[in-house]
């Protein structure tokens, strides 16, 4: 049982462990942590699995006939253990965004607490960053927010069991967050906690085959991961068949070149609201219009979009990189880029030619989309790395030693 503002959360388990219900309940003085209670009267429905922290199937709702009191009689009940679903890192990144998991990680690395401002609302928030790694060998990234990120002060290795984390995809790479109803257990005396205790404990030197959060922020080029995982831009095929469609992303760096970029509309006049990207319309009053924030301003700011094509020896794909991005792999900043367009249109082109092919690992964003009416594969440039030449050519001897070795197919 958890508190949340104004509303408390159950976890409860059925005698048979056949369902659990997620209970909302308004705040009673009397409800404690840790407690059992009698509750009569409630409406059964489907859950809501986006919006619960355990994999539940049904949710009890209250009403205001609804009753509640203690459980004093012990002789009647038992508390329940605590029930995880644990998913191994390895496997977060085919896992339905949608769905709230539950994971078990050893605490590699502990961040500083950070103090960070909500776009929205303007609040201050607190922010802590864990980076975790498993028996998978994989590792990511998990935040804690609140009071959550505040008072965690272990020190070492904890290990940490959470209840209801969400999955995120944010500058290419995977990331997990608590949410409000969420449950962090610090070294859980359970079976799966003692085993990764013991793999951990057994490494002479920690290797980690992935890191899903890699390319959440940085700029990682000089990074070993960048050049394991490279694919053939033939794989970003729309017309093969994938996994991705739905509510899942599929990312992946290819090492291609720069084969078209569309200069027509590469830009438009944007919002200039700090967190605000929509691009506006001409009033022709001297003002500009803001549908989404719902304001007219006097100016407005530029902002990059780019299509290119990148291709290698086994095809190609149009993709699209935004403000940052486009920046960097143009290496020219977006005001710049507006003055030459104005007076010195063969400067301009030549901030395009100079980026024609030149190679460049790109990491791509692949989802399926709807579009009049037809499902289509939309690809977006996550981030653009310059090419470590002696990594790239150290990736190259490796891929062909593993080929190597490979059974003749004759």
């Amino acid at each position: 049982l958890r508190s949340i503002k104004n509303v408390i959360v159950f976890s409860v388990y059925s005698n048979q462990s056949r369902y659990i219900l997620y209970i909302y309940l308004y705040v009673y003085n009397f409800v404690v942590d840790v407690q059992v209670y009698l509750i009569r009267g409630g409406i059964i429905k489907v859950a809501n699995r986006q919006f619960t922290s355990i994999n539940n199937d049904y949710e009890l709702a209250f009403s205001g006939e609804t009753q509640i009191e203690p459980c004093k009689d012990e002789s009647v009940y038992k508390l329940p253990s605590l029930l995880f679903r644990f998913v191994k890192f390895d496997k977060i990144p085919r896992t339905n965004r949608k769905q709230l998991i539950d994971i078990l990680g050893v605490v590699e690395k502990i961040g500083e607490l950070e103090h960070k401002v909500a776009r929205a609302s303007q609040r201050e928030l607190l922010k802590r960053d864990l980076f975790l790694v498993d028996d998978t060998k994989t590792a990511i990234t998990l935040t804690l927010w609140g009071n959550e990120a505040e008072n965690f002060k272990e020190q070492g290795h904890p290990i940490i069991a959470v209840k209801g984390v969400r999955i995120s995809d944010f500058g290419g790479g995977v990331s997990l967050s608590t949410v409000g109803d969420g449950q962090m257990h610090i070294n859980p005396d359970i079976s799966e906690a003692h085993k990764l205790r013991g793999w951990f404990e057994g490494q002479d030197a920690l290797e980690i085959g992935q890191n899903l959060s890699t390319f959440s922020g940085g700029d990682s080029s000089s990074g070993s991961n960048l050049y394991k995982n490279l694919v053939p831009v033939a794989l970003a095929d729309p017309n093969r068949k994938t996994e991705t469609a739905g509510d899942n992303a599929e990312y992946f760096n290819v090492s291609g070149s720069v084969m078209y970029i569309s200069r027509e509309n590469c830009m438009y006049p944007a919002c200039p609201s700090p967190d605000c990207n929509k691009k506006i319309a001409d009033l022709n009053t001297g003002l500009y219009r803001c549908e989404k924030c719902n304001k007219d301003f006097p100016s407005f700011k530029w902002r990059l979009l780019l299509s290119i094509r990148v291709g290698d020896f086994s095809g190609s794909v149009m993709t699209t990189l935004f403000q940052d991005t486009a920046e960097k792999l143009l290496n020219c900043d977006v005001d710049r880029l507006v003055n030459l367009r104005e007076q010195d249109v063969d400067s301009f082109d030549a901030v395009f030619d100079n980026v024609l092919l030149k190679s460049f690992i790109f990491r791509l964003r692949a989802k399926q989309e709807i579009y009049n009416d037809e499902m289509r594969m939309k690809y977006v440039c996550m981030q653009v790395y310059e090419i470590n030449k002696l990594q790239y050519i150290g990736y190259i001897e490796e891929e062909v030693k593993r080929l190597a070795f490979l059974p003749s197919p004759y």
